[in-house]
């Protein structure tokens, strides 16, 4: 609806003041792509990786923070862990932590395990 609102108001102007339809649009902009064929593999890579690296954050969290919870109400610890003298808040701020830890380790260590250095083109110094 704008964009018709304004071509009406150039063209009334254009006829007005008595000037060709291409003197509003005196240069034409054109995209040329000069990337490289690995550049662009690259780009892909660099879109992948964010995501890549969440879900592996997300999986390297998933089993402490079951083993926290459920684990230690199937070994019967989660009694013994509540009658010692650390505050409940320490032992849930404690084991949050431990999540977080196990979390980010996984994210910054599971790229080198699979032979990546997080580098999105694969080849570091270039």
């Amino acid at each position: 609806m704008l964009s018709r609102w304004k071509e009406n108001i150039i063209s009334a102007r254009l006829k007005r003041d008595q000037k060709p339809p291409g003197y509003t649009d005196p240069i034409r902009v054109k995209a040329d792509d000069v990337a490289t064929q690995a550049e662009v593999g690259g780009s892909v890579w660099a879109r992948i990786f964010p995501f890549l690296l969440v879900m592996m954050a997300l999986t390297g969290a998933f089993y402490p923070a079951i083993d926290l919870c459920a684990g230690e109400k199937e070994r019967g610890t989660m009694e013994t862990l509540l009658i010692s003298p650390a505050s409940r808040a320490e032992i849930v701020v404690g084991k949050f932590l431990t999540v977080v830890l196990a979390s980010v380790m996984t994210a910054a260590f599971e790229p080198r395990k699979h032979g990546s250095d997080g580098h999105p083109t694969g080849q570091p110094g270039r």
